[in-house]
């Protein structure tokens, strides 16, 4: 049986949710080894194809996004936002986590209420510049907002803006690699000039075209 404290990390759908919450689950069981780590995302996320490979421990709920711009999509997510609501309900109530860190994203909605609800601690983590939905619904049940950039304090209520700690962006130690080994993942010759354009989520495939168009 498991002695140590159990964290629920919740967060997905896209990479840039899931990824930052496997970084922050390494680190913390860098310093704490004892610690459980059980994930909580969505069925139709990335999370259900990687949790897997990495042989995370796991639970997938039914929740769905929001697509704002489709007829019927709200009433289509109601039920299963319902349905995750229950699901992450029991989860929590037979693990009793310590803290529930959520890393946005729709995924991340059904284990942010349950800890909201139940008084689990909170606490978030933003990778963007402009907080999303889920991370301004919850705020004001967190007890921390870890934020990557200075400006993401004045985006969010007033009640909640010394909750802000600005730590940047978590990298999993494990994508840090020298400059001869990117090179050759990516099959650039050595004398090549290397330009790193940054950016992605909605707008990448606009930002994909506008670069082979160059």
């Amino acid at each position: 049986m498991h002695e140590g404290p159990v964290v629920v990390f919740a967060g997905g759908g896209t990479g840039g949710h899931l990824y930052p919450a496997l970084a922050i689950a390494d680190a913390l069981r860098r310093r704490r080894p004892d610690v459980r780590v059980i994930f909580m995302g969505a069925t139709r996320g990335i999370e259900s194809r990687v949790l897997p490979e990495l042989g995370e421990e796991h639970f997938l709920l039914p929740v769905r996004g929001l697509d704002r711009g489709q007829r019927g999509a709200f009433w289509r997510a109601v039920p299963a936002l319902a349905g995750s609501l229950l699901q992450a309900a029991r989860v929590m109530r037979r693990l009793r986590p310590r803290a529930v860190v959520v890393t946005g994203g729709y995924a991340c909605a059904p284990a942010g209420v349950v800890a909201a609800l139940t008084g689990v601690p909170l606490l978030i983590q933003e990778q963007n510049a402009a907080p999303g939905i889920v991370t301004r619904a919850l705020s004001r049940w967190a007890k921390k907002i870890h934020t990557a950039f200075s400006g993401v304090a004045d985006r969010l209520p007033r009640g909640v803006r010394n909750k802000v700690c600005l730590t940047g962006n978590p990298v999993r130690a494990t994508s840090v690699h020298g400059r001869s080994q990117v090179r050759e993942w990516f099959q650039l010759p050595e004398e090549a000039v290397v330009a790193l354009i940054v950016g992605g989520s909605q707008g990448s495939e606009a930002l994909n075209n506008l670069l082979l168009a160059a």
